[in-house]
């Protein structure tokens, strides 16, 4: 009998985490955002974010063992809370960052060829050291890209060693219907 239950409470796993993928990319593709899949990284799953301190709105498991985490704002559901990208993206960073030490944060523009990869009419990167609370890892990417009268975009990119980055790690999520690969 209990081999059963844990079977059935298995099997309730994989179907929710199943149901909640395809949640997931219906609300994606209805916002016109679209996961890419560089080939690199064509293996992925979504997950629901569990972190109390800040929860976003799913996770990106693949192959680069990378944590990946996504938070969408959609028009015109969200338009006035993404009116202004560049001082949302101040705020995301004024919430993450770990103040309690003077290490160094990069924030730069990305620029055209980057834009039109993503579909964004702009977008920035920042890299810096996230709060405990946010995540252990010692390092943060954050993508921030927008498209006027379709949506934001934030993507996480927590990882512990610096040294192993990958530029590609940035190409997971973007405006568009269909899968692109960078280069391809």
């Amino acid at each position: 009998m209990r081999a059963l239950v844990l079977f059935f409470l298995f099997y309730s796993g994989i179907i929710s985490a199943q149901s909640f993928q395809v949640e997931v990319m219906i609300a994606l593709s209805e916002s016109n955002i679209a996961l890419f899949a560089p080939l690199e990284q064509a293996a992925f799953s979504l997950k629901k974010d569990h972190n109390s301190f800040f929860k976003t709105d799913f996770l990106i498991a693949h192959t680069d063992k990378v944590e990946a985490r996504v938070e969408v704002m959609s028009y015109p559901q969200d338009s006035l809370e993404m009116s202004n990208p560049h001082i949302k993206n101040g705020v995301r960073l004024g919430h993450l960052i770990d103040n309690i030490n003077d290490d160094p944060v990069t924030l730069h523009k990305l620029g055209s060829e980057d834009l039109d990869f993503f579909g964004a009419d702009w977008a920035t990167q920042s890299m810096f050291n996230p709060k405990d609370e946010f995540s252990p890892k010692k390092n943060c990417q954050l993508i921030t890209l927008y498209k006027e009268e379709v949506g934001l975009i934030f993507l996480y990119l927590l990882f512990d060693d610096i040294e192993k980055y990958k530029d590609e790690w940035r190409y997971l999520i973007g405006f568009g219907e269909e899968e692109v690969v960078p280069g391809g």
